[in-house]
């Protein structure tokens, strides 16, 4: 169990996000105030002027001694959790409760979040063939986060394309169009992957294995 030097984090700034410093006051209760504010406030620790004219969080007096034993994954998710109004109480409940996701669970998460909606697969037939019973591709489409909520779309895209298939061979293995074909999914393969950017539209095509 991880315990917090109370005295110390008192008047002491712990977390600079966007335009807001944040910081206990006396009484060990978050409170904030505006970054362009940070010169002000003389009374508060924590705070490091750097050679740029910047305000900082002084990193060897907080995160380094402050929170000396507590790990930087586990301390970068209190981080993000704490918010104006918590306590001391609060974040050490925090520090001692938040456990990162195994990697595996994180991918999941997100690639949960960068596939907004899948649409309905296309089954289609070429204009040559006339049997109603057949399909010759199926187009599935699926809409991503945009560029702005992922400025690192595409390599993102890339790493991930493999599973992101996977998971779109599975919601048409679960149509009920491709079940009355009697197919295997195993027989599908992707031949053509497209990225529509300017409407975040990533779209697929599937066609059926060769077999010699």
């Amino acid at each position: 169990m991880i315990k917090l030097d109370r005295n110390e984090l008192k008047n002491c700034a712990f977390n600079i996000k966007g335009k807001t410093v944040y910081y206990f006051d006396e009484n060990g209760i978050v409170r904030t105030f505006p970054y362009d504010e940070a010169k002000e406030h003389v009374e508060i620790k924590g705070l490091l002027g750097g050679l740029d004219g910047h305000i900082y969080i002084d990193f060897w007096k907080v995160h380094f001694n402050i929170f000396e034993r507590v790990k930087f994954n586990v301390l970068k998710m209190v981080l993000e959790k704490i918010k104006e109004g918590d306590t001391i109480d609060d974040m050490e409940h925090y520090i001692n409760t938040l456990y990162p996701k195994p990697p595996g669970e994180r991918k999941q998460d997100e690639l949960d979040r960068f596939i907004c909606r899948f649409y309905k697969p296309e089954f289609l037939r070429l204009p040559e063939n006339t049997k109603k019973n057949t399909f010759d591709f199926i187009v599935v489409e699926v809409s991503v986060l945009s560029q702005e909520a992922l400025p690192d779309r595409d390599d993102f895209l890339k790493q991930n394309i493999k599973e992101i298939l996977t998971r779109l061979v599975e919601k048409i293995e679960n149509s009920a169009t491709f079940k009355k074909y009697g197919i295997p999914s195993k027989c599908l393969k992707a031949t053509e992957v497209t990225l529509h950017k300017k409407i975040s539209i990533l779209k697929v095509v599937f066609e059926l294995k060769q077999i010699s």
